[in-house]
């Protein structure tokens, strides 16, 4: 489920001339470091890990919410983890109409501890939970979640100052 919104969410972003950079294209798992060291090898202007939340102890909880751990040193002033965080958990919701957890400051995360961009961990809905198991059971719910998210990298890629060239590539003008 989180792969496929993942794929539906670089294909909107590539329609849209942005570079899209995939940790996996395929079901397979990737440890975290080798995650970090990709992005920030790519000096990823952005990072955006697609989950699907859990808690087995208690299937009632439900909804969205967003993780975040800002850099030490941010590369650009208008935007951090938290700031990224805000935006996508508001396209989120919206979209989905899932319950709105809100967003969560985890610098223990490596994802988001280590990588040098504004990055964040989107839990799109819990898994444990039957209503929003079902959801993203649902293809036109992944669709959706995609969509926001893309809407949410547009947001904050527009907000960073990002202009974008005759050749449709998002370039980021360091202040």
């Amino acid at each position: 489920m989180n792969l496929d919104i993942s794929l539906k969410l670089g294909k909107l972003l590539e329609e849209l001339g942005v570079n899209v950079v995939y940790t996996r294209k395929t079901d397979v798992f990737v440890d975290l470091d080798p995650r970090v060291d990709l992005a920030n090898k790519l000096d990823a202007t952005l990072f955006i890990s697609v989950h699907s939340n859990s808690m087995p102890d208690n299937s009632d909880y439900r909804g969205t919410e967003t993780l975040y751990c800002p850099p030490a040193n941010p590369k650009y002033s208008k935007m951090d983890g938290k700031k990224l965080a805000v935006i996508v958990q508001k396209e989120l919701v919206k979209t989905l109409g899932t319950v709105d957890n809100g967003i969560i400051e985890r610098p223990n995360l490596a994802v988001l501890r280590k990588t040098v961009m504004p990055a964040v961990i989107a839990e799109i809905a819990y898994i444990s939970n039957p209503s929003d198991r079902a959801k993203l059971s649902d293809d036109s719910f992944r669709k959706k979640a995609a969509q926001a998210l893309a809407n949410a990298v547009m947001k904050a890629l527009d907000e960073m100052g990002a202009v974008v060239d005759e050749n449709g590539t998002y370039t980021i003008i360091v202040d």
